[in-house]
């Protein structure tokens, strides 16, 4: 398969589009996360589809599209994986809805549970960038929380997907440290 297709440069420019004027809290533009997430399941040798998926997977999360308009573009298939790894905000509780998130992934196919392992897989990178870069990183509770709820969401989604262990190797190595 080419590295990058008409397909996913479609793609591209609509996750670009979707996140537009978004930002990590490192101030980098947002786009930067779920690109990464599309290379890291394009690196693992998934299909385009679920390439394309990891790229579009916060859409419906973070902007105004819908799963239809993702349907009509990029097909039935990516719009339901993309649709699998959306959080259900309907949730008001945070424990509840990653109960319910992990419960969803657990219930996916494959590819599903690959696009959201590529997802925490990035955010984990991001976060071990933050620390890095930032040496008072732990003393600021505010980033610290978030990074605690983060590892526990990881430490629950490796407990659920450890019939992956393969592609979970390097997140494993990232929660030792927790």
């Amino acid at each position: 398969m080419k590295l990058i297709t008409t397909r996913t440069t479609d793609a591209i420019e609509f996750a670009i589009q979707a996140h537009q004027g978004q930002v990590r809290k490192d101030g980098r533009p947002y786009v930067i996360h779920p690109l990464s997430v599309g290379m890291i399941l394009q690196g693992a040798g998934y299909s385009e589809d679920v390439i394309i998926a990891g790229i579009l997977h916060d859409v419906i999360e973070d902007s105004d599209f819908t799963k239809a308009e993702i349907e009509q573009k990029f097909g039935a298939n990516v719009a339901n994986m993309v649709a699998s790894v959306t959080e259900d905000f309907s949730i008001s509780d945070w424990n509840a809805r990653m109960d319910t998130y992990i419960e969803t992934i657990k219930n996916s196919s494959d590819e599903v549970k690959a696009i959201s392992l590529a997802d925490r897989l990035d955010n984990r990178r991001h976060l071990l960038l933050g620390v890095e870069q930032d040496p008072d990183f732990w003393n600021n509770p505010d980033e610290s929380q978030v990074v605690l709820k983060e590892m526990n969401i990881a430490k629950k989604t490796y407990n659920e997907y450890n019939n992956l262990e393969t592609e979970l190797e390097e997140t494993n190595m990232l929660l030792e440290f927790v």
